[in-house]
């Protein structure tokens, strides 16, 4: 024991900032060694739901105190001259750096606004007090986070986009107020910013853009001016980004030509994020870098994407309406793509149009996830085998099938699957329920369609005029519970779900080789 070489506090910091606060917080029991660590780590995160609820009164007692007057119920809603916890915390933590001349390097904040306006009269100042004191104690990185906020917000102070050193900068939820007389943009070595929910000019967005000619990575989510605006059509301030490899848009307006001309806007460019960006009908991006393309729409909008991206590797498609999209360059190297989609009804044009977005993404290992809102059971009458048709006659290979339903009656579940098993043959199907306490439905629905296949695997549905047909060729499966911890455990399927049945399930289906 005495031979072991105790490890250097470096080491120790960077192990501490690979877990958790609170796990984080625990090591400093470990040793004195662990406890220093903890409490000069140049990573210093602040978040006040770590002492919700921890509220006390000042130790002094007042003379003038009356027992009488004492109301429990205004302690208990919070509306009282508290101790708040959390700044008194987080001042000391700063001072304690301040005092000891110690550096940071990143700096994060994480404040509630709804939870502590009614009684925090300085919510607005101690924000405003970290935030510069953290810049002043070397902090290169910012991440600063406000939810639950109103129309006052806090102001980000003027210090944030002032500050040379800057690297990273993450807002959520500030009001980022016009530099005015001396105050400029300096941050010109930032490399990272984003900017979510905030309220901000298009001209402050101009000039932080125009300085800071180095950034990577960019995320403009729901920004908006003090007037709730729109600040416009991003083409007339995204321009030449010569240093950009990621670049996330949320609820922004886009014209045609920004994203028909990435390639010369944002020439290394590799990661592009649009979720609920205004566009017309038509999507067409051209770019020779991009490897990730990620497009999430609203409502019943319906794009056709145009894609001459011949680098892509990944696409995600998220969406209520199934997009009609076309390569009109070669992409060799697409390797995955995920497609999400909300489905209120399955008809025979739904089928179609899923197996033509399936036949453009043929090239990679597609997973399909099926969120299954329709409410209204559909009449037998309504749905005939012949009528799928027009389905290739290859199905089509799926890594993943994941759906996610309400509580489907049997005659429903049995269009719906047949239709998905004639269009593909998937390697794991996942069930899921979308809401707790429907048990009964979610039993159900798992009980039905493990049943067909079983059923599938003893060559039931050979006759291709009859429900199910598409599993004529199942030749096994097995069952595993599907959480987040990897749990290894496998049933036979003709045990069932009997001792599991409330749990959500994958099915691993193998099929018969076709060769």
């Amino acid at each position: 024991m005495g031979d072991e070489t105790p490890l250097p506090q470096s080491a120790i910091q960077i192990i501490q900032s690979l877990l958790t606060r609170k796990e984080a917080a625990r090591t400093a029991t470990l040793s004195k060694s662990w406890r220093s660590a903890w409490l000069t780590s140049p990573h210093l995160e602040l978040d006040d739901s770590d002492f919700e609820r921890n509220f006390s009164y000042g130790e002094e007692e007042d003379d003038d105190f009356d027992e009488d007057d004492y109301d429990e119920d205004e302690e208990e809603s919070g509306d009282h001259p508290a101790i708040d916890e959390f700044s008194v915390f987080a001042k000391k933590t700063v001072q304690r750096y301040e005092d000891s001349n110690l550096k940071i390097e990143s700096f994060r904040l994480r404040m509630n606004y709804y939870k502590r306006c009614k009684w925090d009269d300085n919510l607005i100042g101690l924000a405003y007090e970290l935030i510069v004191r953290a810049l002043r104690l070397g902090a290169t990185c910012l991440d600063l986070q406000l939810t639950g906020f109103s129309d006052e917000r806090p102001i980000l102070p003027h210090e944030v986009f002032e500050a040379e050193n800057l690297v990273e900068l993450s807002v959520e939820g500030y009001f980022i107020h016009d530099l005015v007389l001396d105050q400029r943009v300096r941050c010109s070595k930032l490399e990272s910013l984003t900017l979510n929910d905030v309220r901000i000019k298009r001209d402050m967005v101009s000039r932080i853009i125009s300085v800071c000619r180095l950034i990577k990575k960019l995320s403009l989510c729901k920004i908006k001016d003090n007037r709730l605006q729109s600040l416009g059509w991003v083409c007339d301030y995204l321009i030449d980004f010569h240093m950009l490899t990621s670049l996330k848009l949320q609820g922004m307006r886009l014209d045609s030509a920004f994203l028909d001309d990435l390639s010369f806007r944002f020439p290394n460019v590799k990661d592009l994020s649009l979720e609920f960006c205004y566009s017309r009908n038509k999507i067409q991006i051209c770019s020779h870098s991009l490897e990730r393309l990620e497009l999430l729409t609203q409502g019943g909008w319906k794009p056709k994407v145009v894609l001459d991206v011949p680098r892509i590797r990944k696409l995600a498609f998220k969406c209520s309406e199934i997009p009609s999209v076309v390569f009109i360059s070669d992409s060799k190297e697409l390797y995955e793509s995920l497609v999400s989609h909300v489905c209120y009804s399955f008809t025979h044009r739904w089928f179609l149009n899923v197996s033509k977005l399936l036949t453009e993404l043929r090239r990679s290992k597609i997973s399909l996830y099926l969120s299954v809102r329709s409410s209204v059971d559909m009449p037998m009458s309504n749905y005939d085998v012949e009528d799928l048709d027009g389905l290739p006659s290859s199905r089509h290979q799926l890594e993943h099938l994941m759906v996610e339903t309400n509580y489907m009656r049997s005659l429903t579940c049995y269009a719906f699957f047949d239709g998905l098993f004639r269009l593909c043959c998937p390697k794991i199907i996942t069930q899921r329920y979308p809401r707790r306490g429907m048990y009964h439905g979610h039993k159900t629905n798992n009980d039905f369609l493990s049943k067909m296949l079983e059923r599938g695997t003893k060559g039931v549905f050979s006759n291709s005029c009859n429900f199910m047909y598409g599993l004529h060729d199942l030749e096994g499966v097995y069952v595993k519970p599907y959480d987040d911890d990897g749990d290894d455990d496998v049933w036979i399927l003709k045990f069932n779900l009997h001792k599991h049945d409330t749990e959500t399930v994958q099915f691993h289906l193998k099929w018969k080789s076709t060769s």
